[in-house]
């Protein structure tokens, strides 16, 4: 039995620290039992839908884990949302719900939209993560079609409008940022010889029809067309390191950020998470925020495959000081 690479990481940083690490299912290893000897103090770790870190409140998490519930939490505080709304892709609970919500009511929302606009619209699932069911429509037809594919995994699909600002993670500690690092959406570079189909090629595994094609109509250009040398292109409008996207190194935290993620951990406040923010100004100006996602269980993995080990063991490092104080002092 293999253990999530989670679990692994964290197993090895036991080892290192003197604690014990025990799994506690044999059969998944998707649980497992960390216990300092000094203290005899311990928490349980896991994977997959069990929450990685120690210390996060279960409600809380469990707002966190809802895209909906956490939007509204946001907008009350005043943090910036994606622009967008809601809807029910089943009709599951339907008598338990107020009206105003359902697919009819997507598909005048979505008629309305692109009635007066030709920009695009990002479909996504409300608890699902890694952009697994992540679409973007150009029209209400696929956009209703996005919600009903989305109806097979989830309750409740999101409609918003697409964000080209830069994107960043964050990931917090009891309130303290922990490491900052800028997302990048793939691309392609031209060479000043190759039409554009030979350049994605190589990419078509990470690469988005619908926005490909969106890019291209915007530029004027088509599959066939040659990319000037040097200039890029863009393939797909998903940045997530667990899905498209590219690291593009961490970046400088200053004071103003520190201090505004200070404040949403007095009021939102998880032990560990992780926050997406979509920033027009690089993170200088804290009024052009958007907050598209906070994770009570950021994945630390990629960064670690990337070779960054070492902030991966900060990071477990102040995480381990949550349930032992000082490792178990």
């Amino acid at each position: 039995m293999d253990a999530p690479q989670s679990l692994d990481i964290l197993s090895a940083l036991c080892e290192k620290r003197g604690l014990l690490f025990r799994s506690v299912d044999p059969f998944s290893g998707y649980v497992a039992k960390i216990t300092c000897p000094k203290t005899g103090r311990f928490f349980f770790a896991g994977a997959g839908t069990i929450p990685a870190y120690p210390g996060n409140d279960a409600v809380l998490t469990g707002i966190a884990n809802d895209k909906a519930f956490t939007y509204a939490l946001l907008a009350e505080l005043g943090i910036g949302v994606p622009r967008g709304d809601y809807f029910f892709t089943r009709s599951d609970f339907a008598d338990q719900r107020p009206g105003g919500k359902e697919l009819d009511a997507a598909g005048r929302m979505l008629a309305a939209h692109f009635a007066a606009s030709a920009e695009p619209l990002v479909v996504k699932p409300n608890t699902l993560s890694r952009a697994r069911f992540v679409t973007l429509a150009r029209n209400t037809e696929e956009a209703l079609d996005d919600l009903r594919a989305i109806a097979a995994v989830d309750l409740i699909g999101h409609v918003q409008h697409l964000i080209d600002d830069p994107e960043f993670r964050l990931f917090i500690v009891k309130g303290e940022i922990v490491f900052c690092y800028r997302k990048g959406r793939p691309f392609v570079t031209g060479d000043g010889r190759s039409a554009i189909h030979a350049l994605t090629r190589p990419l078509r595994g990470l690469s988005n029809p619908r926005y490909l094609a969106l890019q291209l109509h915007r530029r004027g250009l088509t599959q066939d067309s040659v990319l000037p040398e040097g200039e890029t292109l863009p393939v797909n409008f998903i940045a997530n390191l667990g899905a498209s996207g590219d690291f593009l190194g961490f970046v400088s935290v200053p004071e103003s950020l520190r201090a505004w993620v200070r404040q949403l951990h007095a009021r939102l406040p998880l032990s560990v998470m992780g926050i997406d923010v979509f920033s027009a100004s690089g993170l200088a100006d804290r009024a052009d925020f958007i907050v598209t996602d906070i994770n009570a269980s950021p994945a630390l993995t990629t960064l670690y495959d990337l070779g960054h080990h070492d902030v991966v063991e900060e990071a477990w490092e102040k995480i381990l000081t949550i349930p032992f104080g000082p490792f178990g002092a």
